[in-house]
């Protein structure tokens, strides 16, 4: 597939369903941000988000990024992604702008692939989220 990119014009409603398709939440009552957004991962990857945001913070560029959430029905989805903190002109954090992909097709087909003692090499693409 490939990547899906959007200008930040226009966002708003695409980027709730958007969000809505890759987190399992709803777009009419999820609002995009670092509150809301933390307590969707799986509890195991929080500190390794934290600390992926904790670079942002620090005006440096973190890489990609693997974690696990939990939909409202308890299934588990992997995403993958990668962002960057930005600031305004007097430098104070106005959003986190970025890339994000369920990515648990590619896990589960790793994860065969290892099974049958195969080689792994999945492409991965991405769609633009902001928080």
């Amino acid at each position: 597939m490939p990547p899906r990119m959007w200008s930040v014009s226009c966002l708003g409603s695409l980027l709730r369903v958007t969000i809505a398709r890759i987190y399992g939440v709803s777009p009419e009552t999820f609002s995009p941000n670092t509150e809301s957004f933390i307590p969707l991962i799986h509890a195991d990857d929080r500190p390794a988000i934290q600390a992926w945001i904790d670079v942002c913070s620090a005006d440096k560029k973190p890489g990609t990024l693997e974690f696990r959430t939990v939909w409202p029905d308890g299934r588990v989805h992997f995403i993958g992604g990668r962002g960057e903190l930005i600031r305004d002109a007097d430098g104070r954090p106005t959003k986190m702008s970025g890339t994000a992909q369920d990515i648990t097709d590619h896990k589960q087909a790793e994860s065969s692939l290892r099974l049958l003692g195969g080689e792994v090499s999945v492409e991965k693409s991405y769609q633009l989220f902001t928080l």
